[in-house]
């Protein structure tokens, strides 16, 4: 029997489990964006403002050793810091946070959310 012959199912399975990482690996990092946005939420009807979040994960990020290229060739389920950071802050997203911020602070923040 031929050395391809013998290493093909395990190649065939090296490749099988590289497809599923990257595949759950982009799920999971949807998912952690996700969270971030969920955690954020929570935190500003708590009465926290929102505007600090993308502060604190660009500070992560450094702390953590994030770089350029960890968002495009890691398998990691989580974004680095400074991604994290440039969604938390989208327009969109800060407008909505400052609305149930204001409405936190004004004491009607858990209202409609529960």
């Amino acid at each position: 029997m031929s050395f391809y012959r013998r290493a093909r199912p395990a190649f065939n399975a090296l490749l099988l489990r590289f497809a599923v990482q990257i595949i759950l690996g982009f799920l999971g990092s949807q998912m952690e964006m996700e969270a971030d946005y969920i955690g954020l939420l929570l935190m500003t009807l708590a009465g926290y403002d929102p505007r600090i979040a993308p502060r604190v994960y660009e500070k992560l990020g450094k702390v953590a050793g994030d770089s350029t290229l960890k968002d495009y060739l890691s398998i990691s389920t989580h974004p680095s810091g400074k991604k994290r950071a440039q969604l938390l802050a989208q327009a969109q997203v800060m407008e909505e946070t400052l609305t149930l911020y204001e409405e936190a602070r004004a004491g009607r923040g858990i209202e409609g959310f529960l």
